[in-house]
């Protein structure tokens, strides 16, 4: 039993080995590196000229350390710089590193190339003399790659060199082609990393190079998605086609350029998305600047889109929004969106060479708080032409027309709220009502002539004039005090020459009346100060009989009114009297005001005087202060009168030697002042403290004499 145990403990260690040890290579694996697989060699390390190549099979990481993967000492081409059969490979770059393959770097499964502490790889891929299969600075078979916190430069070169077809003998073909990056399908990232790739431009009508191909997988309907995230940055110098990806592609907060791209620059079968303050600059010859299948969205970027044979931008429905700014030109309408558009809050500008410059085939333009310019080189055509809905609110929109051309055309309703619309020599036509609630310019005059509806069931509305700077004015004027000012009348004139009721084509005419009540209140001259003689800041505190006074300086013939916070107060509510001028406002009035501070202005014809008045709750002040009426002063509990009764509740009799209507004379020496400030000295000493002192003492001197006894 015990050597059973034995045996059946080592099998069970001998499983438990094998299951812990590291992943090598199964039998359809690998990884090759300058054509030999690093899992065979000694440490899994490859001398690559000065640096190195090492694998670790525990983390499956690849790392090239100044590695220089150019095919050996003897020259010979490599179809892969680096091949990669394994399933979560990471390559990492330390230093500085080169590949010059047909391949790159190629892969069947999906991986992450990443950069430390600013690695980079410098890729030259030059056309493929194994076949016709392209030449790639990276090939992933199976989508997923991701490329984090790298530099990359892939060279791509030497894609238009003829060559002859074996299949139809004397026929040359251009048929090669590159890719800087070629992704077969999946979800793949670029983030934080910094990408250039170079490729040359194809002297035929086919697309020759591109710098970036994400496609779906042979036999996978799952189209292939990219995000470009994280402050990335990739430049193309020159390719045919800059970005084409089967399904969504996002952009953001990274940068794109490519200033020459000989047919597009992005093409995207789904969604695309450009965010969080990204730049693009997508310049094209022959083909599309920016397409995409399904939506684009900008939101809070720059787009920059030209395109010299196309449109600029196409897309299903467009969003821009979020202070974003897009500027398109192409030879066709440099906005071409199928269904809806939507921009706000941005800044827009289409240029097209022949057509109109912004085009909505089926759906509604809504433009709302944005600068839009949509122009057309022709002189017959216009800027905007739209087969929904046009709604423009709060925006202005140069949409020029030619003469006898519309500048702006909608087959459905358009709607027009505030903002400036400029239409040149143009018309504004619609195929159904038109409401115009802004102005409307010819080459910067107002113009309302030129809308029509070409439908005979459709109306022309102006809606009213816009009076909110009108009523601002207004306010502003009525929150003075006409009393502070010489010459408020100008005012008062100025709000009496608004007339309500104007519709927008006389919107210049109400926000004249605007301006002209600023102006006058710009132009108020305060009243001259008149000083405070007597009474200045005083507090009143409440409960108190008696009124606040205050004495002005100024001629009492030519006192006008009062005024407290800025409003004037009723006669009533206070006595005026000459000598200068005194102001005494009644108690009554003053109880009414809430407590703290306020402001007294006294008016006169050629001056005004102000002051600050204080109301303080009765109690809330300073202990020490005392009523000026002896009758509203308060019982102190703890100095009552003692009781002139005999605990009866009866007084005790007058004695009727006392004369009860004189009193007694008193010496000014006498005088006892003020009883609660004097101080107390040994000549206050009641007497009957004299005569206890006294009893004490001869009650102490009899004692002494019994005790001698």
């Amino acid at each position: 039993m015990g050597a059973k145990k034995k045996i059946l403990y080592l099998f069970l260690a001998v499983c438990f080995m094998w299951i812990v040890q590291p992943e090598t290579v199964s039998a359809d694996g690998g990884i090759r590196v300058n054509g030999t697989d690093i899992l065979q060699a000694a440490d899994h390390t490859i001398q690559c000229g000065s640096g190195t190549a090492k694998y670790d099979p525990a983390t499956k990481t690849l790392t090239l350390n100044h590695a220089e993967i150019t095919g050996g000492n003897a020259g010979s081409a490599l179809m892969y710089g680096i091949q990669i059969e394994e399933e979560g490979v990471t390559v990492e770059l330390a230093g500085q590193n080169l590949i010059e393959a047909y391949w790159g770097i190629g892969s069947s499964n999906p991986f992450l190339l990443k950069g430390i502490g600013g690695g980079r790889l410098t890729i030259l891929a030059e056309k493929n003399q194994f076949g016709s299969n392209p030449s790639c600075g990276i090939r992933i078979e199976e989508g997923g790659l991701t490329v984090q916190d790298a530099n990359l430069q892939i060279t791509v070169s030497n894609l238009d060199q003829l060559f002859e077809d074996p299949n139809n003998s004397g026929v040359k073909d251009q048929a090669v082609s590159g890719y800087g990056l070629y992704i077969g399908g999946g979800e793949n990232l670029i983030r934080n990393s910094n990408i250039v790739i170079d490729m040359p431009i194809s002297s035929g009508s086919d697309i020759q190079s591109t710098g970036i191909n994400a496609i779906s997988k042979y036999g996978d309907p799952n189209p292939a998605s990219l995000t470009i995230s994280d402050n990335s940055s990739i430049t193309m110098n020159s390719a045919d086609g800059g970005i084409g990806v089967s399904g969504n592609l996002k952009i953001s907060g990274s940068r794109l350029a490519v200033p020459r791209a000989d047919n597009f620059v992005i093409s995207c079968g789904g969604n695309l998305e450009i965010l969080n303050g990204s730049d693009i600059t997508a310049i094209a010859n022959r083909g599309l600047a920016v397409g995409a299948d399904a939506n684009i969205t900008i939101s809070n970027s720059t787009v920059h889109a030209e395109s010299t044979e196309l449109n600029s931008i196409i897309c299903n429905g467009l969003t821009v929004t979020d202070s974003s700014k897009v500027t398109a030109k192409g030879y066709l309408p440099a906005f071409y969106v199928v269904n809806d558009t939507v921009i706000k809050d941005s800044v827009i500008e289409a240029e097209s060479e022949n057509k109109v410059g912004m085009y909505c085939e089926k759906g509604n333009l809504e433009i709302e708080g944005s600068e839009v310019k949509s122009t057309s080189n022709q002189s017959n055509r216009g800027g905007i032409f739209v087969n929904g809905n046009l709604t423009m609110k709060d925006s202005n929109v140069i949409s020029p027309g030619g003469s006898g051309a519309s500048g702006i055309d909608v087959s459905g309703d358009i709607t027009i709220t505030g903002g400036t619309t400029e239409i040149g020599a143009g018309s504004i036509s619609s195929g159904n009502n038109i409401h115009i609630g802004g102005i409307i310019t010819s080459n910067g005059v107002p113009s309302y002539e030129n809308i029509s509806s070409n439908n005979t069931n459709g109306q022309v509305t102006f809606l009213d004039a816009d009076y909110s700077a009108v009523d601002e004015a207004v306010a502003k004027a009525k929150a003075l005090n006409k009393a502070d000012y010489i010459n408020f009348d100008a005012v008062e004139a100025a709000v009496n020459a608004v007339v309500r009721g104007k519709d927008v084509r006389e919107q210049d005419v109400v926000d004249g009346y605007a301006a002209a009540i600023e102006a006058a209140i710009a132009g108020l001259k305060p009243l001259p100060a008149v000083s405070i003689i007597e009474g200045a800041d005083q507090t009143f505190v409440i409960g108190k009989n008696k009124g606040v006074t205050i004495k002005a300086n100024g001629d009492f013939s030519k006192f006008v009114s009062v005024s407290v916070d800025g409003t004037e107060i009723a006669k009533e509510h206070y006595t005026a009297a000459a000598g200068s001028t005194i102001i005494t406002l009644k108690p009554e009035y003053l109880k009414t005001l809430t407590a703290g501070e306020h402001t007294v202005a006294i008016h006169f014809t050629d001056g005004l005087a102000q002051t600050t008045l204080t109301i303080q709750e009765e109690g809330s002040g300073n202990p020490s202060e005392k009523p000026d009426d002896p009758s509203e002063k308060p019982d102190n509990p703890s100095e009552k009168p003692d009781d002139p009764s005999d605990g009866t509740g009866q007084e005790p009799p007058k004695d009727p030697s006392q004369n009860q209507t004189q009193k007694p004379a008193q010496k000014p020496s006498q005088s006892q002042g003020n009883l609660e400030n004097s101080p107390k000295t040994g000549d206050n000493t009641p007497v009957v403290w004299l005569l206890t002192l006294a009893a004490v003492s001869a009650a102490g001197l009899a004692a002494g004499k019994r005790w001698r006894q």
